[in-house]
């Protein structure tokens, strides 16, 4: 093993990571299904009698349209997003974000304590009641 990894050929198109080689396949398949799509049906609606040259475009634009959207679903399909995303919680130190915003520690555990039972369950189910009187040397107390 010569122990090295192997790059992948991704790019980022419009801000996301794409798959050159997904890319340019879907890129094939969305233009032979749309271009496709619109000459067949041009051919087919030319052939029937009665309709408008107007029409005839018309509807051979619609069958275009189908098979562009085709060629999504086949795409979306066969190629799978590559991304993976990974939520990371940072740990905040409070009494420096408190002293930042020119607070107390002191003073706002004093102030969590003071408030309704009801904010105080809500501040708890946010998990910032106990942070918050930690932060201002108290235990978490109701």
């Amino acid at each position: 093993m010569s122990g090295q990894v192997k790059r992948m050929p991704y790019a980022e198109v419009w801000g996301d990571t794409v798959d050159l080689v997904h890319l340019a396949s879907s890129t094939v398949i969305g233009i032979v299904l749309t271009l496709g799509g619109y000459l067949v049906g041009l051919q087919v609606f030319s052939a029937q009698k009665g309709l408008s040259e107007a029409l005839v475009k018309g509807y051979a634009l619609m069958v275009g349209v189908t098979g562009c959207v085709a060629s999504g679903v086949i795409a979306a399909t066969l190629y799978r997003p590559k991304r993976v995303l990974v939520e990371k919680a940072e740990q905040v130190d409070v009494a420096e974000a408190l002293a930042t915003l020119g607070m107390r520690p002191e003073e706002e555990a004093a102030a969590v304590e003071s408030v309704e039972a009801a904010a105080r369950d809500e501040l708890r189910e946010l998990g910032l009641f106990e942070t918050l009187s930690k932060a201002g040397g108290k235990g978490g107390t109701q």
